[in-house]
């Protein structure tokens, strides 16, 4: 009795079954990045242009991008991360995206720029 009960009343079976979501996961990479710094009298701002390749048989968009600045002995001098919003990136392509943001350390302590891919969605933007 124990059984029958369990069998018609198990939750698990009455969840709905979702779609495999596609990954794009180690098929989106950071193939070059550069990066400049621009002085203002109040701020320094740190731009940072991305080439982003797209390896994946589908879109990706809304690319999450963190950049490592680092210093002296390649040490973490600072870093943020910035999604590129309404950015879509074709199958299979290549693609340039900027990001930005003020400095908290002096840009003279600055000796590279490091960008890193942190996610995408692999969805695209044209579902």
């Amino acid at each position: 009795m124990a059984f029958v009960i369990h069998h018609f009343t198990d939750e698990d079976r009455k969840k709905p079954e979702r779609p495999v979501e596609p990954t794009c996961r180690g098929l989106v990479v950071v193939a070059k990045s550069d990066y400049t710094v621009q002085k203002s009298e109040n701020s320094d701002k740190l731009l940072v242009r991305v080439l982003l390749e797209n390896k994946s048989k589908g879109d990706v968009s809304e690319p999450v991008i963190r950049v490592d600045v680092l210093g002296k002995s390649d040490e973490l001098i600072d870093t943020f991360v910035r999604t590129v919003y309404a950015a879509n990136l074709p199958a299979t392509s290549s693609a340039w995206f900027r990001v930005a943001d003020i400095l908290a350390v002096d840009p003279s302590a600055i000796v590279s720029v490091k960008a890193s891919l942190q996610r995408a969605d692999c969805h695209g933007s044209w579902r």
